[in-house]
């Protein structure tokens, strides 16, 4: 997926005890700065201070229904991202089977 220009993927792991683990990274992508995951009303960011590259934001969150999809808000930001800003917004579905569906337009992205 793609947000402000970034190349981001975001990962979810279904746990046996009811959680889902949540990752999104920008991987190599030199324009990223700003990468942000919330989810159930949990966050974390990460922004590029330090080193070439954001840190990539994890989030662990239970879930009532091991085999339900959860909803999940991504943010990037890339060269034009300013310190305090939101970056691009995408809301996202992930479902345990491993596909990602954009939640405003229901295409599927994996």
């Amino acid at each position: 997926m793609g947000v402000d220009g970034v190349n981001a993927h975001v990962e979810a792991r279904w746990t046996k005890d009811k959680r889902v683990m949540l990752q999104l990274s920008s991987g190599f992508d030199p324009d990223a700065q700003y990468l942000r995951l919330e989810v159930s009303g949990e966050s974390a960011t990460g922004v590029r201070e330090v080193g070439p590259y954001p840190v990539d934001p994890e989030v662990v969150v239970p879930v009532d229904d091991s085999l339900a999809d959860v909803a999940v808000r991504v943010a990037g930001g890339g060269k034009s991202w300013k310190k305090g800003g939101t970056g691009t917004v995408q809301t996202l579905r992930l479902s345990p089977d491993g596909s990602v569906v954009d939640a405003a337009t229901g295409d599927r992205l994996t």
